[in-house]
């Protein structure tokens, strides 16, 4: 919502800059938008959230992909 602080209505262009209703006023003034941009944001979090659960799972392999292929093959080789 902050990008729209220096968004004014339109219709404003010989308003002094001063007396300009920006479009961040307007929409937070509106309960219902306040609300479902709260909720929204909650959504995003609790999915964000359940992400990074899911990748934690794969620490485990990291080393598959983070160690080189070939030393790796060539350590196995060695009998190590």
């Amino acid at each position: 919502m902050r990008c729209s602080k220096t968004l004014y209505n339109w219709d404003q262009q010989n308003t002094d800059d001063d007396k300009k209703q920006s479009l961040y006023e307007m929409i937070a003034q509106d309960k219902e938008i306040v609300k479902v941009i709260l909720l929204l944001t909650g959504s995003i979090q609790g999915t964000k959230n359940k992400i990074n659960d899911f990748i934690s799972k794969f620490h485990k392999f990291e080393w598959l992909w983070k160690k080189s292929i070939s030393k790796s093959i060539k350590d196995f080789a060695k009998g190590s």
